[in-house]
């Protein structure tokens, strides 16, 4: 059971839909390097490598770094080689790390993003490598697409709706599957269409 202080994460929203997030890549993401871009509380990388998945945290600022540290902390992580904190800036390429999957939760919050989050995905996918992203359905995801799109990637768009405790109403959640080439992966490309994911 994951522990996320409340000082940590006051949108209960976002901590059910980035849960969800993790929950749904599970089984695809075992034995992979993770890239988790934009951590935030870092609920997302933490449960993936409770799962057995090396992670690399991300934050832009040092007090989002500091926010990783103790969540990991009070999550039983240990701060070593299969579980890393970076601070990083998505307006610089360099000197970003490799991953097999890139995850970004929730990091298209303000339109300003999708440009420097678009130009990183197209910096840092390789071949063979996906690239996931979840948003709540906001109404500018389709122009995020469409920049991709002129980027040379492709996009498959999956959407999802859930149950959201404790509020009782209903999610959506838009997942994007970025590649570098048109050949999508077809576990990851089955489990996000179709979410069978037994946990």
């Amino acid at each position: 059971m994951l522990t996320i202080p409340m000082e940590c994460t006051k949108n209960w929203i976002e901590m059910e839909r980035n849960f969800r997030i993790g929950r749904r890549c599970t089984q695809r993401l075992l034995l992979h390097i993770i890239l988790d871009v934009g951590s935030g509380t870092g609920i997302v990388g933490i449960f993936v490598h409770h799962l057995g998945a090396s992670v690399i945290l991300t934050e832009y600022l040092e007090e989002g770094c500091a926010i990783l540290y103790k969540n990991a902390q009070l999550n039983g992580v240990n701060i070593d080689e299969r579980c890393q904190i970076r601070q990083l800036d998505w307006t610089n390429v360099q000197p970003w790390p490799t991953a097999d999957i890139l995850l970004l939760s929730d990091v298209l919050y303000d339109p300003a993003f999708i440009v420097p989050v678009a130009r990183l995905l197209n910096h840092l996918l390789q071949q063979n490598q996906t690239a996931i992203v979840a948003d709540p359905d906001r109404p500018y995801i389709p122009r995020f697409v469409d920049v991709i799109q002129q980027m040379g990637l492709h996009v498959y768009v999956h959407q999802r709706m859930y149950f959201c405790w404790p509020y009782g109403n209903n999610l959506t959640v838009v997942f994007l599957e970025i590649t570098r080439s048109s050949n999508f992966d077809d576990k990851i490309h089955h489990l996000l269409l179709h979410g069978n994911v037994d946990l």
